[in-house]
């Protein structure tokens, strides 16, 4: 796909060109959503961004970045790209949503739909019910922070980012869209099976934000706090202030996967208090490089 691009080392300073005089909507304008809006926000009036989110009280800060929709239904009339930017449940419940109203949608344009959720598996299994109506395809920003909300939004979340897209139909035009779409945004557009993608999410994301959650309920049991908490802390349970809310969807949708991991987890966290208990400090030593595969 050709892009024009000027010169920049930092800002992504695309032009678009499949999407030129197209209309992205936006469902959910959290810390993803906002920052697409935002992000896209900048090619205006060479392509026009709608914004909608169940929390009305944001439209007057998102119309500094897109237009505001009223309802579901009115973004899902306008948009040639909507993109469902919500926790993993939200997601599942809205495709259906979605697909009622793209009944309805404007003769000779096709709908295409994408997501922002963290597995994908899930998403592309209920949107396959829907083909009919609409194209799909799923995208996984490796962008963002447990920051929440529209305050966390930004518009260079995604620049110099990897998006992982997921498709079954590789060559379509919807996917040329969806490409498109990440290089606006500044980022890098990664292939991935959504099998293969969900196996890599419950070990780098889920796993961690598990390990996040326990630990920090640990440290916060005791009336005072733990006064020698200090940076390698702070980097254990950073994610542990993400919304539980979303952190149990992703875990939940992705719960085969994610529990194949933890008890290969456990096995060898039970392994180590073995050795703590029954090693010298040499061999304890050799185990943790065992561990570590250095």
């Amino acid at each position: 796909m050709a892009i024009r691009r000027k010169s920049s080392p930092r800002r992504s300073t695309v032009s678009p060109l499949l999407l030129k005089g197209r209309t992205v909507g936006v469902i959910g304008l959290g810390q993803v959503g906002g920052s697409i809006v935002q992000s896209l926000g900048r090619y205006r009036p060479t392509l026009t961004v709608y914004g909608y989110d169940v929390n009305s009280v944001l439209a007057r800060r998102a119309r500094t970045h897109c237009r505001w929709a009223q309802s579901i239904r009115d973004i899902v009339g306008a948009s040639d790209l909507l993109i469902l930017a919500a926790p993993v449940p939200a997601i599942l419940r809205l495709l259906p949503i979605v697909a009622a109203e793209a009944r309805g949608h404007r003769a000779g344009k096709r709908l295409t739909v994408l997501d922002t959720g963290t597995v994908k598996a899930a998403p592309m299994r209920v949107a396959a019910r829907y083909k009919g109506l609409f194209d799909f395809v799923g995208l996984h920003p490796l962008a963002g922070n447990e920051r929440r909300g529209w305050d966390a939004a930004t518009p260079d979340l995604f620049l110099d980012r990897r998006i992982v897209y997921c498709t079954t139909a590789p060559r379509s035009r919807c996917v040329a869209h969806a490409r498109e779409l990440i290089t606006l945004l500044g980022g890098t557009a990664i292939k991935m099976d959504a099998q293969e993608h969900d196996r890599f999410a419950a070990l780098a994301i889920g796993l961690p934000h598990v390990l996040a959650f326990a630990a920090d309920g640990l440290a916060n049991a005791p009336k005072r706090g733990n006064p020698l908490r200090g940076g390698s802390w702070e980097s254990l349970t950073r994610v542990a202030a993400s919304e539980p809310t979303m952190v149990a969807g992703f875990l939940s949708a992705n719960v085969r996967e994610q529990t194949r991991i933890l008890r290969r987890f456990g096995r060898r966290l039970d392994g180590l208090i073995r050795a703590l208990e029954n090693q010298s400090a040499a061999e304890l030593t050799k185990t943790l490089e065992h561990l570590a595969r250095r």
